[in-house]
Order: C-alpha cells, then structure tokens, then sequence
C-alpha cells in the first residue's frame, strides 16, 4: 500500500496526531483534542503512539493519569461505533470518533504493536457485526498501586469497545505495602497571577489557572480522634526540568510524607507539560516568576479550602525545582522552612558552567545570555538574600556538574552568616540526583528531622 506519514504537533496548542497531506501541503488531523499525546522532545524513548492497519492508538495525557485513545486512519471515515473524547471541537465536522479505554495505568510508554490475530474469543460483550480482529497492544505502564509493569492489552478491532482485555506479563515488585497507603491524588486546578507589566496580578480580566496534584496525609494504621482539630502540614513539590511535569504514577517519596500526617501537593506550575503548549510557553522568560506564584498560589487554595494549616508551610524541590524553592523564600514570604536537593542559586553561574546539553536553555528561560544579564540577577536568590529568613535544609552532590556544589556552598555561607537556621548535607561520590540507596535514605530522614524541628512536631523512636 501506499506510505503515509504522521507526525505529533501543537500547532493547534494540543500535541497531537496529524497525518502530512504532501499533495496539498497542510496536516490532517487524525488523533487530537483536549489533550496531549506527546511528552517532552528531550525526554528520549518514550513512545507513545502507534499505528496498526487502518488504525491509531496513543497514550494521551488527562488531568492525573494517562489513558489511550483509538481512532481510525480511514480518510476520515471510521468504524467505531463509540465517541468518548469529552470534549469535540464543534468547529470540525469531519472531527472522527475518538475511543477511550481507561486503564490501570496512570502513566504509560513505549507502546508498540506485538500482534494481530482472527479473533475467536473475546465475543462477550463485544458488538460484532462481521468477523473481526484481536490487536494487542505492549506498553510500560505504572500506576498509584504499583511499580512499573510490562503490559498487554488485547483490542478487539473494528469494533472496539471497552471490553479490553489487561495482562501482566512481567509484574512489578511486591511492594509488602498495605494497599491502604496508596493514593490517587486529586486533581486541582486554582487561580494564579498574571504577569502584567513586571508586576504579578491575581485579580485579572482572564483568569488564569494554574494546576497540581494533591495527596492528602494517608495511613491506615492511624486516625485522628473525633475533637481534632489540628490541620496537617503542607509540603510543596516543585518538579524538576523545568518544562516536565508532576509525575503521574506511585511515588514511594510522597508516601513516605503522607504516611507520616504531611500533606503533600505536586505542583505542574505554568511551563509543565501535558496541558497544551499556551500553559508550557508561559514560563517563558518567566522562569523564577510565574512558577514561584504557582506554588504560592497552590497554598492558598489549599488554606482556604481548609486541607492545610496555613503556619506550617514547607516547600521541596530538586535541581530547577531547587531553584524555584530558594526563589520562593527569597522573594516571598509565605513558607514557614524549605528543602533544596542540588538547587541553582546563581543563574549566571548556571548559564557559563552548566554542561552543554542544556547551553542554552536559559536563552528561552530567562533572556539571552549575556546581553539580559540584569534579568539573571534580578533572579538570583544568592544575590538578594536580605529577606531570606526561613529555615533551610540543602542537600548537594559533591561531584555534580550540572549544578556545581560551589552554588549551594555559597548560599549556606551566606545565610548562616544573616544567622538564618540552615542544615547542608553534602554527599560523597553523588551526582545531578542521588543513585546510592544508603544516602536516598540519610537525604529523606535528614529532611523529615529538620522539617520536624522547625515545625515542632515528635517523631517516633523507631
């Protein structure tokens, strides 16, 4: 048959499917929407989608999980008998029957197609007119229960329903957890500031939203007494990248804080993928800005909303979320301590030391380096350390070179001269992000001590 192309775009603001019509030099769109279908570009071999037959099936990212979504190749003409794609532009009549299948997995990668076979079972449940075909899909999936799996999916084709069929082929660990630690967090979305003019506005004539994932403190084996009334801490997670996103699968990090009465939000501030390129573009020479205000933003809506104690306020971050958190208790004054792993302190000491891949990634970030470089130390937390009075606990890498320990050394010498509350812990042999299993383990309870004695609460004996 005759070789069609397909590529992943948003320049219609979702990352989605298009098939590149050569004859008339224009995209086809074949599998879009609401959604995004793509993760990062400089996050290699995550595949996403693939193509079978006259059929399309990709993973699409929505809210706090990834689902797959099938759609047919036909010219526009498809088979399926069911639409479940939640929103359909009503502006494209020719917009084709999108299937959605929900499945375990809440975050799912490097699809790709093991077979396709005459379908002699499956007949339950399955409207089937004419004689039909099992695909079966592989994938990487994880979830909030479980580690990552290798995973088939059988597919009944071309009349797909949601009786597909989920199997394990290679499980997860055996975690020994009580299922009652797991958490499905909660989807929040919550009105943040708009930059107008160099100054950040809450109460705009567009309301702008930004978006977080939310982990109420869990453990079975406890519960408050009825007259309570003590609201949990907030711990604040700034992911890393910047341009990533909270991760949607089991993170045994965050339930080592929940399961201790902390609650925890993971925040996609402005810049995070997975809700269109207008959300990740507008951290665009706003990095330091607009990401700082959504995690502010991120506590108040908790506060008011009566999830949190609003005197006990703590936020975590690592590598450019380390950074977003030393901008945080730089330039605000909103968290009561912060936790820093191998964070930037000094952009201009980032952008002439940093390593080469990401050179220039600062140019789109922040400004072009060095003829903006006003707006690198507008930014700097090292260079405004005035009203920097919140504890600290900064945990660095003695051999990383991406963010050289000199930043975090500089930092800590200058707040423990302003006598500011701070604990460094430096580890030997570790990189850009700790690999050694005993120091993962000295960098989690160093930082649930210090956050205990800031925050005066007891930990246990054992």
């Amino acid at each position: 048959g005759t070789a069609r192309l397909l590529v992943c775009c948003d320049h219609e603001n979702w990352w989605g499917l298009y098939e590149v019509d050569l004859d008339n030099a224009k995209l086809v769109a074949q599998l879009n929407g609401n959604f995004d279908i793509a993760t990062p570009p400089w996050v290699f071999g995550t595949r996403r989608w693939v193509g079978v037959g006259s059929y399309l099936i990709a993973a699409a990212r929505i809210k706090a999980r990834d689902v797959l979504k099938l759609t047919s190749l036909n010219n526009g003409h498809t088979d399926l008998e069911t639409t479940s794609d939640p929103e359909p532009d009503p502006r494209k009549s020719s917009q084709k029957p999108i299937l959605q299948i929900d499945v375990k997995d809440s975050a799912i990668s490097s699809l790709t197609i093991l077979q396709s076979r005459g379908n002699h079972q499956m007949k339950e449940n399955v409207h089937q007119k004419n004689s039909s075909e099992i695909v079966t899909v592989a994938y990487a999936g994880t979830g909030y229960a479980h580690e990552t799996e290798v995973v088939t999916l059988d597919i009944p084709v071309p009349f797909i329903t949601l009786s597909s069929r989920r199997n394990v082929v290679r499980p997860s660990r055996d975690l020994a957890l009580d299922p009652g630690f797991f958490i499905t967090p909660e989807p929040i979305s919550f009105p943040t500031a708009q930059q107008q003019d160099g100054t950040h506005q809450k109460n705009s004539l567009e309301q702008i939203l930004a978006h977080a994932l939310y982990y109420p403190p869990t453990n079975p084996d406890y519960c408050a007494p009825p007259s309570c009334i003590e609201l949990p801490p907030l711990l604040v997670i700034v992911h890393g990248g910047p341009t990533a996103s909270a991760r949607r699968s089991l993170q045994l990090e965050i339930l080592y804080w929940t399961s201790r009465g902390v609650a925890v939000v993971d925040v996609d501030y402005r810049g995070s993928t997975g809700y269109g390129r207008r959300y990740r573009q507008s951290l665009r020479r706003n990095w330091g800005v607009t990401d700082v205000y959504d995690c502010v933003a991120a506590t108040d809506f908790l506060v008011e909303r009566g999830d949190v104690d609003s005197e006990r306020l703590v936020i975590k971050g690592s590598s450019a979320g380390g950074f977003t958190v030393f901008a945080a208790l730089t330039f605000h004054d909103v968290f009561a301590a912060g936790a820093s792993r191998y964070g930037i302190t000094d952009l201009s000491l980032l952008a002439t030391e940093t390593h080469k891949f990401e050179s220039r990634y600062l140019n789109s970030l922040i400004g072009i380096w060095p003829d903006e470089r006003h707006v690198y130390e507008e930014r700097s937390p090292l260079l405004h350390l005035e009203n920097f009075n919140a504890p600290v606990i900064v945990l660095q890498g003695d051999e990383d070179k991406i963010v050289p320990p000199n930043q975090a050394e500089m930092l800590v010498k200058k707040l423990r001269e302003r006598g500011v509350v701070v604990s460094y812990v430096s580890f030997k042999g570790e990189q850009h992000g700790f690999r050694q299993a005993a120091n993962i383990k000295v960098a989690l309870e160093s930082e649930l001590e210090f956050l205990a004695e800031v925050l005066g609460f007891s930990l246990p004996d054992k």
